[in-house]
């Protein structure tokens, strides 16, 4: 009896930890759906199973778009743009430039196109199009990128391939003054030993 109530017990912390278990998912007269009162979710025929709304919904079965001035994932990001201007799904519009890298239009909202990739998708893959990464460029091998200007400018900003201000650049640093250090002591020394070695007295010399 016992064990019985532990496993009862399990049970309902998992569905309250875990919504989509329970208290989202009901049996519908066509087969599994989302529960009627619980906004924010949607039934997802891929996975079979209720899933968040996609950005820039909201409300039961993710019917309505994000109210200005919302905008994004649950409408919890906020425009700083006029009306005409805040995009439900991705914000205020975007000025030329702004868009990070492997993406552009208006408000950031398109992926490049092949062959262009990178900032304001300005450079070119010298690769087929499966293998041109919108943001990084070409793909070679497995987890192995094109090396593109960029990479190389970015590669030469540091000091001996280091990155600037990095703790390896500074060791680095350190040594090389305390090795440039003692190679100049021990040239001074040889050279103070060269030009004024003391004179040994021969035998002959000696006092009998």
């Amino acid at each position: 009896m016992s064990v019985h109530i532990h496993i009862l017990n399990v049970l309902w912390i998992l569905s309250n930890l875990h919504p989509c278990v329970s208290a989202v998912v009901c049996e519908g007269l066509k087969g599994l759906t989302c529960c009627s009162g619980f906004a924010g979710y949607v039934w997802n025929q891929t996975v079979h199973n209720c899933t968040s709304c996609m950005s820039g919904f909201y409300g039961e079965n993710c019917a309505s778009s994000c109210l200005f001035p919302y905008y994004g994932i649950r409408c919890g990001s906020k425009c700083n743009c006029s009306e005409e201007e805040c995009h439900h799904q991705y914000g205020c519009k975007r000025r030329l430039g702004e868009c990070d890298p492997g993406i552009y239009g208006r408000y950031c909202e398109l992926t490049c196109r092949y062959p262009g990739f990178g900032k304001d998708c300005q450079m070119k893959c010298e690769c087929e199009e499966q293998n041109c990464n919108p943001i990084k460029g070409c793909i070679l091998a497995a987890g192995t990128d094109q090396v593109t200007d960029l990479d190389l400018t970015r590669r030469n900003d540091g000091f001996c391939g280091f990155p600037k201000d990095s703790k390896h650049k500074r060791t680095i640093f350190y040594i090389s003054i305390v090795l440039g250090t003692v190679a100049g002591l021990q040239l001074i020394a040889y050279i103070w030993l060269s030009f004024y070695r003391p004179t040994v007295p021969q035998r002959s010399e000696l006092p009998i």
